[in-house]
């Protein structure tokens, strides 16, 4: 069997995707700037480039960037889980039908029942949101569940990982995806 197989090659771009978005384009460029001018021709690790990313991209602006109520993640705590396990996941999204804005989050593999997936396969998400007014944010959860409230008008719908930069799927339901966000899904652009 072929180590770089498609599917090495299709993750592996996914996951870069993943890693700009969450470092963004000028941290990101700056980092890979860095590490060629360090390793250039010569022979390097995972771990060298992430040890960069981590030095370059310190906590102090992950603050700035992210929700308050995001958790603060270093750059090779993010990115190892997600070059490390096996599967991908997949994101249960439900709004509190009490309060608006309130929604709680949910991870679990994509490809597991759920009684497999108790086994503590964990991934930082870096979730992005647009809502149907056009307003955007981005938080990191890394447990099981995160609970999260978000600034929105009655009837406002909020749509997760926006321009699908995070490699996971987001299966909102309940009452939210039936009354709320099938009816608006036409406001959101065709990159969501």
């Amino acid at each position: 069997m072929d180590i770089f197989d498609t599917i090495s090659y299709a993750k592996g771009s996914v996951i870069c995707r993943m890693l700009h978005s969450y470092l963004g384009e000028t941290a990101f460029t700056e980092c890979l700037r860095r590490y060629l001018t360090v390793f250039g021709g010569a022979n390097a690790k995972t771990d060298d480039l992430l040890a960069i990313m981590d030095q370059e991209f310190g906590a102090s602006i992950l603050r700035a960037r992210f929700t308050a109520q995001s958790e603060h993640v270093s750059v090779s705590a993010f990115i190892k889980p997600w070059i490390q396990q096996k599967c991908f996941p997949m994101v249960m999204v439900q709004e509190d039908e009490e309060e608006t804005g309130k929604f709680e989050l949910f991870q679990s593999c994509v490809y597991m029942s759920e009684a497999e997936n108790t086994r503590g396969m964990l991934w930082p998400i870096h979730v992005t949101y647009v809502t149907s007014k056009g307003k955007k944010g981005e938080f990191v959860f890394t447990g099981r569940e995160f609970e999260l409230e978000i600034e929105i008008e009655e009837g406002e719908a909020v749509w997760f990982n926006h321009e699908m930069k995070g490699f996971y799927l987001p299966v909102p339901s309940g009452p939210y995806f039936q009354d709320t966000l099938l009816p608006q899904l036409s406001s959101f652009s065709d990159a969501d």
